[in-house]
């Protein structure tokens, strides 16, 4: 069994979108929060060009993480409604095309609707929160026993970037990421490209990081804590 749920997720993988998201038993994810094969090429088909800005605040609480997740993308036609892959957060403002909408979202995907899109450029603003992740999967919190300290890291293949930000989370849609990050100040924060602190107020620091060059969403990465480089 083991073996065959392992070739299922590299020949998934393969093919250039995600697969349902296996659970380590074998089973897949119900319709309501998987990303189907059919859904993953039609949106590659409509959409391009991405790029997102990403703002978190590690600051708020040791139960959730906040962040702004601002998407920048070419949209092939707006005959039809678009969704976004966010799951297991809530949605505290949405912003499309300079318009505030009420989200249309059910806990797994946020559907944007055909009438707020434009065919070409559009942008979209999605103010949000999501839990810490305690299972090794999209951003973990992680309290060491040793010495007591707090560490988060990332892992996000093959599909729980969207546990860390709303995103088209799919291995064929590579985009640019411009990340910034406010962090207790005596944590260091790593990502996928060079990064320095650009504010300090009130026991906290802002990082920036460089933008990244066209990559797939599992390949970002973020790492925050009392790490030491």
């Amino acid at each position: 069994m083991r073996k065959l749920l392992i070739i299922a997720v590299l020949v998934a993988g393969c093919a250039g979108v995600p697969p349902q998201d296996l659970a380590s038993d074998g089973s897949s994810r119900s319709p309501r929060d998987a990303l189907s094969l059919t859904r993953a090429a039609e949106r590659a088909g409509r959409v391009s060009n991405v790029r997102y800005e990403l703002a978190i605040d590690l600051t708020r609480s040791d139960k959730y993480f906040a962040g702004t997740s601002t998407l920048h993308f070419t949209l092939e036609d707006n005959g039809h409604p678009l969704t976004v892959d966010f799951s297991g957060g809530e949605i505290d403002r949405l912003v499309v095309n300079s318009k505030p909408l009420a989200p249309d979202y059910n806990g797994a995907f946020l559907t944007l609707p055909a009438a707020a899109l434009v065919s070409g450029a559009n942008r979209l603003q999605i103010d949000y929160r999501h839990p810490y992740d305690g299972d090794g999967t999209g951003l973990h919190r992680f309290e060491d026993p040793e010495d007591g300290r707090t560490y988060l890291y990332t892992y996000l293949w093959p599909y729980y970037a969207n546990r860390l930000l709303p995103a088209f989370d799919q291995p064929n849609l590579k985009a640019v990421f411009e990340l910034s990050v406010r962090a207790p100040a005596d944590w260091e924060v790593v990502s996928v490209s060079p990064g320095e602190i650009t504010e300090r107020e009130d026991g906290t620091a802002t990082w920036v990081f460089s933008p990244t060059p066209r990559i797939s969403t599992y390949v970002f990465s973020l790492h925050a804590g009392p790490y030491r480089i």
